[in-house]
């Protein structure tokens, strides 16, 4: 993105911020309604082998040493008793890197897809298109997550997915059951080449007071079929508040061709008042085959991480965010150091 682009991207926001243009637009009529959404995120940060981007295995806030976007979205969203659909598309790091793989025009795509309720009394939608995924708590919208960055975990598996799936959520809203048909492990492009269908399965239970367990499996390949390696990866998650305190956990395990990668996250968050919070983050990621990520040509990817960051809502939907990090990793990978040690701001709209 050149300067005059950022430049009117930022003015633009600023005026929807401040109510000088009317963004958000909302229609309802009968049991049809229709509503338009914005958001940015604009970040600058700094690490210590004093690079302009951060390690290849982060997509997100990839820039340092100037201010960035990380991810502008439109949304358009439709919702009837029986159909809905939700576009939504974006610039920034985020599809810049993330979607990288993808055909260019392609990675302007966050969300695209259509559904439709068949059942009445039941609440049971099944979509097709591309979707939010459903492995992890994390989300590359930061009003979505208790912390700045996201975690290695969350940056190498899917952020999204496309294909066709059913949701059932019952009627106390206390359990979620769904089940996908894939067109890969993060992949819109549809390349004959490669296995489909890969399978996901989710399940979401609220019945323990404030308490949210999530299970996720997806099983499928990121490799040509012709070379039959399939991976079967599971996710846990649980999150518990008690009062002001909430604690985000996270372990995720893959197995492919007999080799193991694993990885855990913990996120403890703390509300001072109701602008001001902060959230301390322990992550751990291993993956001694390099088979899901491969780093600087090092044949065993251990990293562990610790970071705290500190949140203070300027308004409603104005969220500015500073977060220090410590990565320590088994191999010297940071310019031959095992220790990385980056700082990070961001302020985020929502409209």
């Amino acid at each position: 993105m050149n300067t005059i682009n950022f430049r009117l991207l930022l003015i633009t926001f600023l005026l929807l911020i401040n109510g000088l243009v009317k963004a958000q637009i909302e229609f309802a009529h009968k049991n049809h309604e229709l509503k338009f959404d914005a958001y940015s995120d604009l970040y600058f940060g700094l690490e210590s082998t004093g690079k302009n981007k951060n390690a290849d295995f982060l997509y997100n806030h990839k820039n340092n040493k100037k201010v960035s976007n990380n991810l502008t979205l439109f949304s358009l969203e439709y919702k009837s008793r029986y159909v809905r659909s939700n576009i939504k598309l974006m610039a920034g790091d985020y599809s810049r890197y993330n979607l990288a793989h993808e055909p260019r025009w392609m990675r302007a795509i966050n969300e695209c897809y259509l559904g439709f309720k068949p059942f009445q009394k039941t609440n049971l939608w099944i979509d097709a298109g591309v979707y939010g995924s459903f492995i992890g708590l994390e989300s590359a919208m930061q009003f979505d997550c208790p912390t700045l960055s996201r975690s290695i975990l969350a940056e190498n598996s899917p952020y999204y997915l496309s294909g066709i799936r059913s949701r059932w959520i019952s009627k106390n809203e206390k359990t979620e059951i769904g089940f996908h048909a894939l067109n890969g492990w993060q992949r819109i492009n549809f390349d004959t080449s490669f296995a489909f269908p890969n399978y996901g399965i989710e399940f979401k239970s609220k019945h323990l007071k404030n308490v949210t367990f999530g299970y996720g499996l997806f099983i499928g390949s990121v490799y040509p079929k012709s070379d039959s390696i399939w991976r079967h990866y599971h996710n846990l998650t649980c999150v518990t508040k008690l009062k002001s305190w909430t604690l985000y956990t996270t372990f995720d395990i893959g197995f492919q061709q007999e080799n193991i990668f694993y990885s855990g996250v913990a996120n403890l968050q703390k509300k001072w008042t109701d602008k001001l919070s902060s959230t301390l983050r322990l992550e751990h990621y291993s993956d001694p085959t390099s088979q899901n990520i491969s780093w600087l040509g090092f044949n065993d990817f251990q990293v562990s991480g610790i970071s705290i960051n500190i949140d203070y809502y300027l308004k409603e939907n104005i969220l500015f965010r500073i977060e220090p990090k410590l990565y320590y990793s088994k191999n010297k990978g940071f310019d031959d150091e095992k220790f990385n040690l980056s700082a990070l701001s961001t302020i985020c709209f929502k409209i």
